[in-house]
């Protein structure tokens, strides 16, 4: 279907503007197909012209993972867009493509914001090659963006034994000062039967299988998911952007471990979305309290 469903996406974003900050990815086929690759680089730039507003790309799964990231680069500078890349999703520590894109944007000088998604395979390396690794993507400004439900999901199935978590080097980013964000890959699909779509399920995930504290789990998927998707900062404040969201809870702890579906969502100071839920109780709870 070409880039039809680009123009549509391009459509809503400009139709719901008020209402949602939507930014699209054109997620390239395989560019260094001997075969297809041709025509996918045909459609990735069709797709940019149609509204897109990111180049995208799985360099792990190319034929050619390296030889891919040039390409990559080459056409994000053509259009003017950043990148946003679905790397090393896979616990093999063989496959290891991100410090080559870290290395490629300091090497190109490539100044647009460029995101890595999943990055699983850092975490399957040594201590050392963590470290030196979060330093480089610190370096270079590349942002991390981890996955925990679909990583948790996807990775380690074929294992019996020992199966290892599937999330990318936290700590090591953490430590080297990398942008870090989580967030969610894909929901109800063929990939991840599973999902809400919802920052506060993702953030509760980052907390048990990251060993995160709550404070930074839900950092993670408000101010810092803002910051990697080049959103103004957001402060309880006059004269900061009104984007909130209102959720019943004792404290944020409480709010992340229920997963309250009520809430309320405010767009610029407006509310745009609000869920009730109705809670009765048998009359025998009533007389206990």
């Amino acid at each position: 279907i070409g880039s039809a469903t680009v123009r549509v996406l391009a459509g809503l974003r400009e139709e719901l503007r008020d209402v949602v900050d939507l930014q699209i990815v054109a997620l390239a086929g395989e560019l260094t197909d001997p075969v297809d690759g041709a025509e996918n680089r045909r459609l990735l730039v069709e797709s940019l012209e149609s509204g897109a507003d990111l180049v995208g790309g799985c360099p792990s799964l190319e034929p050619d993972p390296l030889g891919a990231l040039p390409e990559y680069f080459a056409i994000a500078r053509d259009h003017g867009v950043g990148l946003d890349l679905h790397v090393d999703e896979t616990i093999d520590p063989d496959v290891f493509v991100l410090p080559e894109i870290a290395r490629a944007v300091q090497r190109t000088g490539f100044s647009a914001p460029v995101t890595a998604s999943h990055c699983v395979s850092m975490g399957m390396q040594s201590a050392q090659m963590m470290a030196q690794t979060a330093m480089l993507v610190a370096e270079a400004g590349v942002s991390i963006v981890t996955l925990p439900q679909t990583n948790l999901y996807l990775q380690a199935r074929e294992r019996e034994t020992a199966k290892p978590r599937g999330l990318t080097a936290v700590g090591a980013l953490r430590a080297a000062g990398a942008r870090l964000a989580a967030g969610g890959d894909n929901w109800r699909d063929p990939f991840n039967p599973m999902g809400r779509i919802d920052p506060m399920e993702t953030a509760s995930l980052f907390v048990t299988a990251g060993h995160q504290r709550v404070a930074d789990a839900y950092d993670a998927v408000s101010r810092d998911a803002r910051v990697v998707m080049g959103l103004p900062a957001v402060a309880v404040e006059a004269g900061s952007p009104a984007d909130l969201l209102i959720i019943p809870g004792t404290s944020l702890a409480d709010s992340i471990a229920a997963g309250e579906a009520g809430r309320t969502v405010i767009k610029a100071g407006r509310v745009v979305a609000h869920t009730a839920v109705r809670r009765e109780m048998h009359e025998a709870f009533q007389r206990a309290r």
